[in-house]
């Protein structure tokens, strides 16, 4: 499972998406709608993360490249309020964008789930 890491602080990244309110989407897609940008949502902070992990696997991939970006820099703040917002954290939309880039790291689970033993019948010990 991906995690987020926010400072200190490391979220469930699937939690916080999935387990949002819906409250907190539409606030988040009502105030994010703006400069000509259609606002966030569930849909384009998935797409955002799956384009930046394609450009992430480029061989001349800088992280600093993802600054450049404001639709993934929109989708990151909008990522960063969902799971303040899911660990119950009171905050807007405008101070989930005040967190630092360098505070902000995605943590890949690179170990896999373990195999369930199959069901082959009751064990007679």
């Amino acid at each position: 499972m991906t995690k987020l890491r926010v400072g200190e602080e490391v979220f469930g990244l699937e939690e916080s998406v999935s387990g949002a309110s819906l409250g907190d989407l539409y606030q988040l897609k009502v105030q994010t709608s703006r400069d000509g940008l259609p606002g966030v949502s569930v849909k384009t902070i998935s797409e955002a993360l799956t384009r930046a992990g394609e450009r992430a696997s480029e061989p001349n991939f800088n992280t600093l490249d993802l600054l450049d970006d404001e639709v993934f820099l929109q989708n990151l703040v909008g990522l960063v309020f969902l799971a303040r917002r899911r660990a119950g954290q009171n905050v807007s939309v405008d101070e989930a964008s005040q967190v630092s880039f360098q505070d902000i790291e995605l943590i890949a689970d690179d170990t896999e789930e373990p195999e369930l033993p199959k069901d082959e019948g009751p064990v007679v010990g």
